[in-house]
């Protein structure tokens, strides 16, 4: 079976090229942006593709948009440390067969590759766990934002500046600048800093999503 992987950390994707070749897999191609993998991957053999969503050029749920469309025959494993539910929603829309919270992914990457080869979708725990909880669980300070909102608050709790959230979210950065407005007003925040401390507080993110400058 032809696997290839998109991921930006090289140490990740060199990490899951031995994972998948001590299993017996045959890694043909990796790639560390959007552009690169949009241009090269529609030229390989690739059975399944396994893709992060945060990309330094691009949006990874956008890629597997794009590529299935050129490759009908490849299936894709979405890999992120987002697992929230807007950006997993968004995953299973655009077709992905898996997805994968980062969290667990060398744990449950072979098993999700096997599924997904025989016809099945296949979602890590946590990530099912996620999908159960409904827009009505939010922090009560939230329920105001738009399900688009959410997800830009989300970027901007990372410390996300508003041309990064447009590159992750699929819109123009002139957007970005107005949910950011947004946000702020209905939330009656004074500064970005804000929407970190609500999404720490609340366990929208982890320390270790925090995008540093």
């Amino acid at each position: 079976m032809n696997i290839a992987i998109v991921e930006d950390h090289q140490l990740v994707l060199d990490g899951f090229s031995r994972l998948l070749t001590s299993e017996g897999y045959k890694v043909i191609a990796g790639f560390i942006d959007f552009h690169s993998a949009l241009a090269q991957l529609p030229k390989t053999p690739a059975d399944i593709c396994i893709v992060d969503i945060s990309l330094p050029d691009g949006n990874g749920i956008n890629l597997v948009k794009q590529l299935s469309a050129k490759m009908p025959n490849c299936q894709f494993i979405m890999v992120s440390m987002y697992d929230y539910n807007p950006y997993i929603s968004d995953a299973l829309a655009a077709g992905v067969a898996g997805y994968l919270s980062k969290r667990v992914a060398a744990a449950t990457l072979i098993d999700a590759i096997e599924s997904v080869a025989n016809g099945d979708n296949y979602l890590s725990a946590d990530i099912q766990n996620k999908l159960e909880i409904s827009s009505q669980q939010r922090p009560t300070q939230l329920t105001s934002l738009t399900e688009r909102e959410f997800e830009a608050f989300i970027c901007f709790a990372r410390g996300f500046n508003p041309k990064q959230v447009a590159s992750q979210l699929d819109m123009m950065p002139k957007t970005a600048h107005v949910h950011r407005a947004n946000i702020m007003q209905k939330l009656k925040l004074r500064n970005q800093f804000s929407m970190l401390k609500i999404a720490l507080e609340a366990g929208l993110i982890s320390c270790n999503e925090i995008a540093m400058s």
